[in-house]
């Protein structure tokens, strides 16, 4: 059973749990009245929460003991509506630094860091190519790029490789990417899409060219690598990448951006450019409307969506 969560769903889950047991401690909550977690104690342990988290943290705490009781066969007494209504105070209650959006990687970010990276360095290219497959396929960092440089590790993780960039679908070269493991899909997989963009620094294909010959990826190799000066194949973890990336920023007068930033710039690059929000979630893989959480330049997506429109839906018919 436990293979129906993601491994860093399960970890989660873990510290989740011991906050919980951490709380019943300071609480004196008795052992045998832990679990199964009466309505009572639920109510108490979420209303505790109030002033010092969001509304994600709660909820996934929550969500997390409901899950815990699942897998346990234990009652459930979470689903009410009062325990909902306690929810939404501690949201309201919350420090102004848990409810701050995280910035999304712009097109304007991408020009940045393009500017700064030096296209000599094999390293820099892989970067490059990271930034942009992350960003237009709004992929996990966690599903294309590595945690540790030991190779051995990498087959554990199930990265993409060379032979998971399949061969074009359309006349522009557009191909489909297969991730090996995803957040959400789990050891099935998924295939994703990389399209031809325009203007070059949102291009995929031709980082995914430059990318391939520069760093040599072969059938077997990481796509997430690259071949240092001494012509040794490297790994181009995640905090590696995120580094070089806010070097780049930083030398440019930018804050730095976290690895969530890429998926977020996608998806709100293209509720932007008008793409249908069912194709977004979609593509981005959501299983709810939680991506809704992401978007950003709300004015643009008005102007888009919803300016003018019966006179649209007008020329619409005449087209």
């Amino acid at each position: 059973m436990n293979n129906a969560w993601a491994p860093a769903t399960r970890k989660k889950y873990g510290l989740y749990l011991n906050h919980f047991e951490k709380y019943c401690n300071k609480k004196k909550v008795p052992t045998h009245l832990r679990f199964p977690t009466s309505h009572a104690l639920l109510l108490d342990y979420v209303a505790d929460m109030k002033g010092e988290v969001g509304a994600k943290a709660a909820g996934d705490r929550v969500t997390a003991l409901k899950n815990i009781h699942a897998k346990a066969g234990m009652r459930w007494e979470g689903d009410t509506r009062q325990l909902q209504l306690l929810k939404k105070a501690v949201v309201n209650t919350a420090p102004d630094r848990t409810v701050e959006k995280r910035m999304g990687f712009t097109h304007a970010r991408m020009r940045a860091l393009e500017e700064g990276l030096d296209f000599l360095s094999r390293r820099d290219i892989a970067v490059s190519f990271a930034a942009k497959v992350t960003r237009a396929a709004m992929v996990r960092l966690g599903e294309f790029l590595p945690s540790s440089k030991k190779m051995k590790r990498l087959e554990e993780r199930k990265m993409p490789k060379g032979r998971d960039v399949l061969e074009p679908f359309s006349d522009l070269g557009s191909r489909m990417l297969n991730l090996p493991t995803g957040k959400t899909s789990g050891e099935k997989g998924v295939k994703i899409p990389l399209c031809r963009q325009e203007p070059k620094e949102l291009d995929n294909i031709a980082i995914w060219k430059l990318h391939e010959k520069a760093n040599e990826i072969g059938k077997d190799d990481a796509l997430g690598s690259y071949v240092d000066e001494k012509g040794t194949r490297k790994l181009l973890t995640r905090s590696e990448f995120m580094k070089r990336c806010n070097e780049v920023w930083r030398r440019k007068g930018l804050g730095p951006l976290t690895g969530h930033s890429f998926r977020i710039g996608g998806a709100t690059h293209y509720l932007v450019n008008g793409v249908e929000t069912n194709v977004v979630k979609a593509m981005g893989r959501w299983k709810s409307d939680a991506f809704e959480e992401y978007w950003r330049d709300l004015e643009v997506l008005a102007e888009i969506h919803i300016e003018m429109m019966p006179i649209r839906n007008k020329i619409r018919l005449v087209k």
